[in-house]
């Protein structure tokens, strides 16, 4: 990630190890983001359901 960030100051033009840089970045993104995506679509509606179930009072700030 650090050689990412100072390609962005350089003015020579991305190398090949910037363009591999990014590259690695993407794909490690895009694993989080679809477990994030997995966890928002799934876990947290399935956690709603259940809060909503117990029929509590909601938490007033």
């Amino acid at each position: 990630m650090f050689t990412g960030i100072r390609a962005m100051y350089s003015m020579y033009g991305p190398t090949p190890l910037h363009m591999s840089t990014v590259d690695t970045g993407k794909a490690e993104f895009e694993v989080i983001n679809n477990n994030f995506e997995q966890f928002e679509n799934s876990t947290l509606v399935q956690l709603e359901r259940k809060v909503k179930a117990t029929d509590a009072p909601p938490i007033e700030e």
